[in-house]
């Protein structure tokens, strides 16, 4: 299994969580086209401006750390980094959190259990927690 088709068992346990108490989940993986990562990236500044929450769920090989990347004096940001902890990277060194938008490195890449579904629904979990 790869970490994009992982991401996506993540963010469908995710959103079922979501939608049972009332948030708008919008999956632009899914549910919008892109012509370039740059419209993306304009597209994401938007929804934070409009205060809509952007998150990436990534993950990254061992033994690269796992955590938020993100600023601390953010509410949003810092209620996920209570799950995950804080990852020691600048976060202007990624394009995504310089947009305003939330990474948050969740799991190995090269350590996804066999059985991903009950891993990627502990996963959804821990974000759920940290974000109702």
């Amino acid at each position: 299994p790869n970490e994009r088709e992982f991401n996506w068992l993540i963010a469908n346990a995710l959103e079922i969580k979501l939608k049972r108490t009332g948030w708008k989940v919008i999956r632009p993986d899914r549910d919008l086209k892109f012509s370039s990562w740059g419209h993306y990236m304009r597209w994401v500044r938007e929804q934070e401006r409009n205060g809509i929450q952007a998150i990436e769920i990534h993950g990254q090989p061992a033994p690269w750390g796992l955590g938020v990347i993100g600023e601390k004096s953010d509410p949003f940001e810092s209620q996920l980094a209570k799950e995950f902890g804080w990852l020691n990277v600048p976060p202007k060194n990624y394009n995504f959190v310089r947009e305003y938008g939330t990474i948050v490195e969740a799991f190995h890449s090269n350590r996804i259990p066999s059985d991903r579904a009950n891993a990627a629904a502990k996963i959804a979990r821990k974000i759920y927690r940290a974000i109702n």
